[in-house]
């Protein structure tokens, strides 16, 4: 197994024997718009998709965890949904095979373990206390178990070219998650808004090349978790976590940082 992702067998490995593709992504974007299904349903049966819900945690297993950590702080139920709401803006929207709303296991499992480790702390339970609790407790769990050092390195290589891409993805974030109207919060889409991936393989060799691949880069952030699939050929940032990422790669190319 190498992984859910298509990998290319240039220089990062050989050729593997007696080979099983279980697909995990959709092929088009009639098959998700045709089949998709948000995963507060638990592991579906489908003959079709048989693994795809077996990765990563759906709504209901992340509220379970949730209930489950926090059964010993009576009066902290109350506030689960707000838990749940933060949960979601952060570390939720990845897409597999068929299936939105999956979370981030690493990040949901280190949330919650923070803030069980801060709630013995709080002399009380109000709803001003909860709020502060659960901001301290949301940090960038997944952002740290890597470096963007390889990303921001070819960024700053091919910086114009570069500037416009991390541009769109984050302009198409923020249309995605912050429309307004005058009463409230514009509902996200079923389908998030994404830019084209082209094609799926990872190609190492961009790193060799003197020409910015579009595919490649995108590939590349892809595997390393930094974007999330809507489709075989489509890509999109996720969640409140990695568009900080995003930002401030953005930020740092658009003021000249070295």
């Amino acid at each position: 197994m190498t992984g859910v992702f298509e990998m290319s067998m240039f220089k990062i490995g050989s050729g593997p024997n007696n080979v099983k593709d279980i697909r995990l992504i959709p092929t088009s974007t009639v098959e998700v718009h045709s089949s998709l299904q948000v995963s507060a349903v638990p592991h579906t049966t489908d003959s079709n998709d048989p693994l795809a819900d077996a990765f990563w945690f759906n709504a209901k297993e992340v509220r379970k965890m949730l209930e489950n950590c926090t059964a010993q702080f009576p009066g902290f139920a109350e506030y689960h949904d707000d838990v749940m709401d933060k949960i979601r803006d952060f570390y939720n929207e990845y897409y597999i095979g068929r299936f939105s709303g999956k979370y981030n296991p690493w990040s949901v499992c280190s949330f919650l373990q923070k803030l069980c480790d801060n709630l013995p702390l709080c002399p009380q339970l109000d709803q001003a206390t909860v709020t502060g609790v659960i901001k301290s407790s949301t940090q960038q769990f997944w952002v740290k178990t890597g470096s963007t050092k390889l990303i921001m390195d070819q960024c700053k290589r091919y910086r114009d070219k570069a500037t416009g891409l991390l541009n769109k993805l984050v302009v198409e974030y923020e249309e995605r998650n912050y429309q307004t109207t005058e009463v409230q919060l514009a509902p996200r889409p079923t389908l998030p808004k994404s830019i084209s991936l082209g094609d799926a393989n990872l190609a190492t060799s961009y790193f060799e090349g003197s020409q910015f691949s579009h595919t490649a880069f995108l590939s590349i952030c892809l595997q390393a978790g930094y974007l999330t699939r809507r489709t075989a050929s489509t890509v999109c940032i996720p969640n409140e976590e990695l568009v900080l990422v995003w930002r401030n790669m953005l930020k740092d190319l658009v003021i000249g940082l070295s």
